[in-house]
């Protein structure tokens, strides 16, 4: 058995209906620790929007904020998934979780105390897309660590399916929670949201060296980096349009271009093809959901 298997204990006790991937102890605690995260960050991802209009009135901040989380990703998923096949991923999960928890953390002290601007909360969104752009390579190779190769498979699909719950659950509470309580809880939400996978990568996650011939952390650097491009290039033009019309296109194309970028991947056999795809994916939900 590999090194980065679990050992058979883990997978001996558990019931038979239970995802394959699910039968695999750490895998089970993490794949249960990310919901209350997704749950989170879907619930910031309207919530900032909601704030820096609040705050500025200008939906030209709204664009720049948006900008400014996307500019991470293009400048360092690349150098994450290098990172993540060099240093054990959980060490770097326990970083950059911990710098997300109190970047939302800080959003909320800046909410809920009136002390906010947009030079601050622009700050901020920079640190937690950097952030956030390291963690996600390792986040996603952290799966072929905690689970046998035949069962990679299950556990991303199982990924996937917190993925699309999860974006259906947080915009929707945050619309209660914008409404009862303002932006400040939402972003308290998510930060006390990291808390549970960093508890789970303390516990229950293994420490386990990547190998010397591992490149799971650049292959996911490369799938983040084209979706903070198209996220990066939604920013800017909505940070430069005006008339409603201009809203409409934006709405219009970006459903176009998700359509679009959807339909190309799943179709996609090399990575020549996936990349554009991924562009045109994230371009098309930020300019869907901040028109």
């Amino acid at each position: 058995m590999d090194a980065c298997q679990p050992p058979a204990s883990h997978t001996a006790s558990r019931p038979s209906w239970l995802p394959p991937a699910l039968q695999v102890r750490p895998f089970r605690w993490y794949w249960a620790a990310q919901w209350p995260v997704l749950i989170g960050t879907w619930m910031q991802i309207v919530a900032l929007g909601f704030f820096v209009f609040q705050l500025t009135h200008s939906q030209t901040a709204v664009g720049i904020v948006a900008a400014a989380d996307g500019v991470p990703a293009v400048a360092l998923s690349l150098a994450g998934g290098a990172l993540a096949d060099r240093v054990p991923r959980r060490r770097i999960l326990l970083v950059t979780q911990s710098v997300l928890g109190l970047s939302s953390g800080t959003l909320a002290v800046l909410a809920l105390t009136g002390r906010a601007s947009l030079a601050s909360v622009t700050a901020v969104a920079l640190v937690f897309g950097a952030a956030d752009a390291v963690d996600l390579p390792s986040r996603q190779a952290l799966v072929a660590d905690l689970v046998e190769r035949r069962l990679v498979v299950s556990a991303v699909a199982l990924g996937s399916v917190a993925m699309s719950t999860c974006r259906i659950i947080g915009p929707a509470l945050a619309g209660q929670l914008l409404v009862t309580a303002g932006p400040g809880l939402c972003f308290l939400v998510l930060a006390l949201a990291y808390l549970v996978p960093i508890a789970v990568l303390v516990g229950v996650v293994p420490d386990i060296p990547p190998t010397r011939a591992s490149t799971a952390g650049v292959r996911s650097g490369l799938r983040a980096g084209p979706g903070g491009v198209g996220g990066l290039i939604a920013g800017l033009l909505i940070a430069g349009r005006g008339r409603p019309s201009t809203r409409v296109r934006m709405l219009g194309g970006g459903g176009l271009f998700y359509a679009a970028g959807l339909a190309t991947l799943t179709q996609s056999h090399t990575l020549a093809m996936a990349l554009p795809a991924l562009v045109a994916i994230s371009f098309g939900f930020l300019a869907m959901n901040t028109s």
